[in-house]
């Protein structure tokens, strides 16, 4: 089984949880096996790295903004950056629509954050490491992602805690909803009974959970069908 490596600078972050879902996503319908890298500053050796896992590529997010690994440390193996705060030249990258974005912070009503489908980014990730893989020589390719849910400000005044709930459980949804996760399963995350933490997402989200669930689902089904060979079976 061929090996790729995933360099990050955070391992407990809902963000990168997603990313990486997304990622192992594609690498399990190419057969790969995904190894994660954690670069703390000064203790982040790249040639250590390739030697001990011997991967075929590699999908690097910024380790401790302002610095990146540049692609040139890895041999000529094939790179990919993942959602880059900074330039990173001729490598292929995977970005966020900040148009989008940037429309869904000027929405009514007012959002305290657009939830990024940090998920289909990973996948992303996967894909165009494969096609580097596959084509060396090819130009410069970037990939996009955009936002995928929003939050209101009222309701995350209204009860901070309950507020950081509903942001862990969208974070939830986002990286599980296509493994078999059900509106029960959210709701123990949520905590409290049923009714409150039905009540207090359909509050925040403006859907119920399992809406949303579902939502995620033919997302990730429609997105499939028009961007990959995978059949509709």
């Amino acid at each position: 089984m061929e090996t790729i490596l995933y360099i990050n600078g955070s391992t407990d972050s809902g963000p990168y949880r997603m990313k990486l879902a997304g990622l192992k996503r594609y690498a399990r319908m190419r057969k790969w096996s995904v190894k994660v890298a954690y670069c703390a500053r000064g203790g982040f050796d790249v040639h250590d790295l390739l030697a001990r896992h011997n991967p075929v590529g590699v999908v690097v997010e910024a380790c401790f903004e302002p610095d990146i690994v540049p692609a040139e440390e890895f041999g000529g193996l094939p790179v990919v950056y993942l959602d880059p705060s900074v330039d990173v030249g001729k490598s292929d990258a995977v970005v966020h629509k900040a148009a989008e974005t940037l429309r869904c912070e000027g929405a009514t009503p007012q959002i305290a954050s657009v939830q990024l489908d940090f998920e289909q980014a990973g996948y992303l990730a996967g894909q165009l490491l494969d096609g580097r893989i596959a084509h060396p020589r090819r130009s410069r390719r970037v990939a996009e992602f955009g936002p995928l849910g929003l939050i209101r400000r009222a309701s995350m005044r209204s009860s901070p805690v309950m507020g950081h709930r509903i942001v862990s459980a969208m974070e939830m949804i986002r990286a599980r909803a296509c493994e078999g996760l059900s509106a029960v399963d959210v709701v123990r995350h949520i905590g409290g009974s049923r009714r409150s933490a039905e009540m207090r997402f359909r509050e925040t989200i403006g859907k119920s959970i399992l809406e949303e669930i579902m939502d995620i689902r033919f997302a990730r089904i429609f997105y499939l069908l028009e961007n990959t060979d995978t059949s509709f079976d």
